[in-house]
């Protein structure tokens, strides 16, 4: 029933979920972070999104990239920048107290190392589940759960060793290492493996698209400030809600973090086994838990309102990312896929760091304003994923 899955797509799924296990570990520890580096948590998080901003021209790039010199290539060095951006923040949470200034610098320099580098991971890997022979949906399914399994391990570890991270970071360090060491045996021994025939400038061609052909690339851009405006929001709306330390609000935010992913796990394994449903409905039906879960995150005043905000939010999660992936094989068919997702992922990307900074920008004043933000991102969103046909445009204006 099921094909062999090549080493290659078995190294691409490892790197997906060590990344997303990374962030999983990090996220939620951005107060602890803020309280050990004596650092505000809006400068915790603005540098975050510095690193996450350079995945906007990274990502293009190291697609271009995996298409000259081989995909296993790209991961090897997105995994070893992954690796020593990790060391770093090892060194700055575990060692001695440092400066103000210096905590800043090298946290700086953790964050740009993970963006030059670690940018590659997603897209390339994406693009090795999409070059597969298999149906198309198996292998994006699958490419996201091993995201989300990611995560939701992170998460988890996180609520589990909030008293003693150090053995968690370097076990992840370990596996980081036994990664790196098995894509250099796997690039020593089949030196071509993935590398496309076409010159650089053939595949640049290619990766030309219309933004007006129906929107899963602004549906990505919105959705992705929406949902990191949240994203780093959580642990520190916690800790001024219910007045908590650092280490509590990291600990809070693993839970609802481990709940969130799990209920995504829990809907996208049930849609394996559901007729195909359409990709603007799916998107739709997102948007709108999405949309609602955010106002009530944002105005929530105790833990019942907390948890209906994620539950609401776990819905949209599951089905807007993956149906607009739909959308846009829907658009622009098989062909020239793997590149056109790789470009969407850096329209995620640039909403991950626009949202990162709002989210450090709405701690500077009072909720009401992160209710703003969210309000007027939702409207956007929701009209993205509800266009108005000409054909309704026109109809209307005869009547008038």
């Amino acid at each position: 029933m099921f094909n062999p899955i090549p080493s290659c797509v078995w190294i691409a799924l490892v790197n997906t979920f060590l990344f997303a296990f990374t962030q999983g570990v990090v996220i939620p520890l951005f107060p602890l972070l803020s309280q050990r580096l004596g650092l505000s948590l809006p400068i915790v998080i603005g540098c975050f999104s510095l690193g996450t901003f350079l995945f906007v021209f990274m990502s293009p790039y190291w697609a271009l990239k995996s298409e000259n010199i081989g995909r296993i290539k790209v991961l090897f060095i997105g995994s070893l920048g992954l690796l020593v951006s990790l060391l770093i923040l090892i060194f700055l949470l575990f060692s001695q107290a440092y400066p103000v200034s210096l905590s800043l610098l090298f946290l700086v320099l953790s964050r740009l190392i993970y963006g030059l580098t670690a940018s590659g991971i997603n897209p390339v890997a994406q693009s090795i589940q999409a070059d597969s022979s298999e149906l198309a949906s198996r292998p994006m399914v699958r490419h996201s759960l091993s995201l989300n399994l990611g995560r939701l391990m992170g998460f988890l570890s996180v609520f589990l060793f909030i008293d003693v991270l150090s053995p968690l970071f370097y076990t992840l360090s370990s596996l980081l290492v036994l990664l790196i060491l098995s894509q250099i045996y796997l690039i020593v021994r089949q030196r071509n493996i993935l590398r496309a025939s076409k010159n650089l400038s053939e595949v640049k061609k290619r990766f030309k698209f219309d933004l007006h052909a129906g929107s899963p690339f602004l549906v990505a851009f919105c959705f992705a400030i929406y949902l990191e405006l949240i994203h780093s929001s959580l642990a520190g709306k916690i800790e001024r809600v219910f007045n908590l330390t650092g280490e509590r609000a990291a600990e809070q935010s693993a839970i609802l973090f481990v709940s969130v992913i799990f209920i995504i796990v829990l809907i996208q394994l049930c849609l394996l086994f559901v007729k195909e449903i359409p990709s603007d409905k799916g998107r739709q039906v997102g948007a709108l838990f999405m949309v609602i879960g955010g106002i009530l995150f944002s105005v929530f005043s105790n833990l019942w309102q907390l948890y209906v905000a994620v539950l609401l939010l776990a819905v949209g999660l599951a089905l807007v990312p993956m149906f607009n992936l739909a959308k846009l094989k829907t658009i622009y068919g098989s062909r020239g896929y793997s590149e056109k997702a790789g470009w969407i992922s850096s329209y995620y990307t640039l909403g991950y760091s626009i949202g990162g900074l709002l989210a450090a920008f709405s701690f500077l004043f009072k909720a009401e304003v992160l209710l703003g933000i969210l309000l007027l991102l939702g409207s956007l969103l929701l009209w993205l994923c509800f266009p108005v046909s000409k054909s309704l445009l026109l109809k209307r204006g005869s009547c008038d």
